[in-house]
């Protein structure tokens, strides 16, 4: 099996990303729960943001 060494932080508020990105994890926004916008987490630094589970589901899939 590959190696995998990337964590993520998966957050529906500014405060999951900002302590994603504390612990030097990937940072996924999702707006889904409608705690904080796309343009909320664009302005922390998310490095991803998804708007429904799928999406989130098949970009992971797809790239690791």
């Amino acid at each position: 099996f590959p190696s995998h060494d990337i964590t993520f932080m998966i957050g529906d508020t500014v405060t999951d990303i900002v302590g994603g990105k504390n612990l030097g994890a990937k940072t996924i926004g999702v707006t889904w729960a409608k705690t904080h916008t796309k343009e909320m987490f664009d302005n922390i630094g998310a490095d991803f943001i998804f708007e429904d589970v799928l999406m989130l589901r098949n970009h992971l899939l797809q790239k690791y």
